[in-house]
């Protein structure tokens, strides 16, 4: 019996759910008959769900429900997602081969398509992505659409895509139509709300971090930059909660991976809003000196030295990222870890330069 789609459980549960996993097969008896192997799934994926604290909807089951999806091809597909919730450039360039390799076992995938549409998403968005990358994350967002209608990651993929070409009432129909497919999909609210804050939703996109947060209750980053939401919005109490909220998760993600530079340049600037400046600062120099090249480092040790009112030094970083193509000016634009720098001329500049 193969396990085809993926239903988008916590991915960092992933070495719980395969220990629940294992409990439930152990816990069941396996004299079924073949046409019987489907209620088999169900009760098995139930099981799990359940120690997990949640339970499956009708188009999780379904997801399931592709026996003729290799074990290969399902795990190359597993092995990207995992690379893509790193949110580095290199994490992203191995994801990227990874949904390659699983499209490449079976054209049919719709999954993997999906997965290497977010991953040219990302590169344009934030990577110093150029045309193609936005001409391939249309190509692979459509293809999963036309192989599967009905599945919640394709949907997210296909906004994020129309967000891009900012097309928003078709990117937010979209999203919502993912939401409507899968109501615990981390994916569809965690890239929901970054769109939304580029929007200048900001009340929503406050509204949709916290939703994936909850989803993924490991999950860092939609904390953190829910927080600027919650910031803007000039709910400072519930900011400051988010913030350490997201503190204590990363500090959980960097004792499991002491390099973990999302976590580490990311939570530098949570670190600052909460009062802890000099932590703050050994965080972002902890993440450039593991990835000093890597534009989620740079653009958040831009943040750092904004907020410490380090204005040049933030300009330095910052214009060493604009250069490489790194960047997206709709976040920077409300991003209120910028506000010391606004009215310098050479962040207008840089400002103008980005898509």
């Amino acid at each position: 019996m193969q396990i085809g789609h993926c239903v988008f459980l916590p991915p960092s549960s992933c070495e719980r759910l395969e220990a629940d996993l294992q409990n439930a097969r152990s816990a069941l008896r396996f004299d079924a008959k073949l046409e019987d192997v489907f209620a088999i799934q169900d009760e098995i994926a139930e099981q799990v769900a359940a120690a997990l604290g949640s339970l499956l909807t009708e188009h999780q089951r379904k997801a399931l429900r592709r026996p003729e999806t290799a074990p290969d091809t399902y795990e190359f597909f597993l092995r990207g997602r995992q690379l893509v919730n790193q949110s580095r450039g290199q994490s992203f360039m191995m994801a990227k081969q990874m949904f390659e390799q699983a499209i490449a076992r079976d054209p049919e995938y719709a999954p993997a398509y999906a997965g290497l549409a977010d991953v040219h998403a990302w590169f344009y968005t934030w990577w110093g992505g150029s045309a193609a990358d936005f001409e391939a994350a249309d190509r692979a967002s459509r293809k999963a659409l036309e192989l599967a209608p009905d599945l919640s990651e394709a949907h997210t993929s296909r906004g994020f895509v129309l967000s891009l070409a900012h097309k928003y009432d078709e990117s937010e129909r979209e999203f919502q139509e993912a939401l409507r497919l899968n109501p615990m999909s981390f994916e569809a609210y965690y890239i929901y709300a970054r769109m939304c804050f580029g929007w200048g939703h900001i009340e929503r996109s406050a509204e949709l971090f916290r939703r994936a947060a909850d989803v993924r209750q490991e999950d860092f980053q939609c904390l953190m930059l829910g927080s600027q939401a919650l910031k803007l919005l000039g709910r400072t109490t519930e900011a400051t909660e988010a913030n350490l909220d997201g503190i204590r998760r990363a500090e959980r993600q960097l004792e499991l991976d002491p390099v973990n530079i999302r976590a580490l340049s990311l939570g530098s600037g949570a670190l600052f809003e909460v009062g802890q400046p000099d932590r703050a600062e050994q965080w972002i120099k902890r993440a450039l000196e593991i990835d000093p090249d890597d534009g989620g480092v740079l653009a958040n040790a831009a943040c750092f030295f904004a907020k410490a009112h380090r204005v040049d030094e933030a300009l330095d970083v910052l214009e060493k990222t604009v250069a490489k193509g790194w960047g997206t000016r709709d976040w920077i634009e409300h991003d209120p870890d910028y506000d010391p720098l606004r009215g310098h001329p050479r962040f207008q500049a840089m400002l103008a330069k980005l898509k």
